[in-house]
Parts: C-alpha cells; structure tokens; sequence
C-alpha cells in the first residue's frame, strides 16, 4: 500500500507539473490558431519535465496537454451565473449533503442547516456552506460536465483545494507514538481525518456505504490491525452503526 501511495505521488506530481508548465506557456505566448504550433509549444513545456524517449508518446502527450491547458486558460471548465442557479436550485431541492463527508449542507434561507437558536449556529452554518465542487479540479483540467460536478461543504472544499488524491497530502505526518485511538485522535486533526474520507471514497471504511446515504453523521476513529503500531495506514473512520455493531470501540469524531 505504501509502495502504492508513493507512486500514486509521483504521478500527480509529475501531471501537475505538466498541467502548470503548458498553462506557463500559454500565458507568455498566448493560444496559437495552428494546431500544430500549440502541440509544439507544449512539448517545450513537456521536455522541461520529461525526457520521453518514444517520439510518438511524446506527441500524444503534448497534445493531451493540449488540450487540458487550453481549457485551463480559457476558462472552460468554469459554471456561467445561469448553470449555477440551476445546479442551486437542484441540490436545494433535493437536499444534497457533502459528497466527501456526508455532512448536511446549508442553503440560505432556502434551506437552512439547525436552528437559529443553536449555540454557534452562524459558524456551523459557514463551514457547511453549499458549494459547487469539481470532482477532479479545475485548476487540473476538470471539466464542468455533469458527471464532474458535485455538492460539498465549505469545509472539505477548502481542503480538497486542488489537490488529485489524498495521497498528495502531507499523510506520512500523520505518525504518532501514541498506543490507543483515544490518544491519537488528537493528533489527527482535520487535515488528516479528512484525507481519511477521502481516502476511502467517502465510504465508510466496514460497511462501505456512502456517509451521505447514512442517517447519522456520527463517526468514528478506529483501528483497523490492533497488533500493528498507530499511523495513518492504520486508521480507518467509519459510522455509528458500525462502530457500535461490531463493537470497533472507536473514538467519536466528526470530519
């Protein structure tokens, strides 16, 4: 798995890099009306971070580049005013919760999260503000399609940022000496127990269901091998029922 991880890095490391280098381009020499001139603008960017040795694939992947760094530029992938509204008004209607966490979302007066009346209600509100999330990022390439487009919380939003996976997060911190959950939940904070989730796939980590199809928003920080040290790898959250259930004795949190 970590083996896994690392390489996973990499890859997205080394994507970046490409997306960020032709976008580079573009902006000093703007988008050429040739085809052909704009593939050979992003192999510049291309062999500034790779050396590929099949001609051929190089070609292919300067055209890729292409293509993702036009849309970046031009801003393609971005919702005008009306599209906006509607996808509002869709998820207000259906009463969407985060697609990552699971957490019920706020939307204004139209469908508003608690009750006004609750301690720290406008706090609460804020970080559970309905946003518009691009499942694979903007800033990368995503586009605006249906499929590509999501109902997140303002919370995870922000942490998700640009980011690719939750391999790209600093995870290799999360390392502690503690020797129970209770005594490493605080050293997880919200970064990590968000790069949990999404880790795995916003799914609880023993029955597997989505968080947002799961009445409770409770969760839970457990261990998954009790003979293996405390870290990362070996931590998983799951639900109420679950931790409770298969008598899991984790340590309630919520992401």
């Amino acid at each position: 798995m970590l083996s896994s991880i690392l390489s996973e890095r990499l890859v997205n490391y080394t994507f970046s890099r490409l997306v960020i280098g032709g976008c580079y381009w573009l902006d000093n020499n703007g988008t050429p009306d040739d085809p052909l001139q704009l593939v050979d603008g992003m192999l510049i960017a291309l062999r500034e971070v790779l050396d590929v040795p099949n001609k051929d694939v190089e070609q292919r992947v300067a055209y890729l580049m292409s293509r993702i760094c036009v849309r970046i530029t031009c801003k393609q992938s971005k919702l005008n005013s009306t599209q906006v509204k509607a996808i509002r008004k869709f998820a207000t209607n259906n009463g969407h919760r985060c697609y990552i966490c699971g957490a019920e979302l706020h939307y204004g007066e139209n469908r508003p999260y608690g009750s006004d009346l609750e301690e720290s209600i406008d706090k609460k509100r804020e970080k559970r503000s309905f946003e518009i999330e691009h499942i694979w990022g903007q800033a990368r390439g995503g586009s605006r399609s249906r499929n590509n487009l999501a109902a997140c919380c303002k919370a995870c939003n922000k942490l998700k940022s640009h980011l690719i996976s939750f391999v790209d997060l600093p995870i290799e911190q999360a390392t502690t000496n503690a020797r129970d959950v209770k005594s490493i939940s605080s050293a997880i904070n919200h970064q990590y127990r968000f790069a949990l989730i999404w880790k795995q796939g916003g799914r609880c980590g023993f029955c597997e269901k989505h968080f947002y199809d799961i009445e409770s928003e409770t969760m839970y920080l457990v261990q998954r091998e009790k003979s293996q040290p405390l870290h990362f790898l070996n931590l998983q959250i799951v639900c109420l029922k679950c931790n409770h259930n298969q008598s899991l004795e984790g340590v309630k949190i919520r992401a």
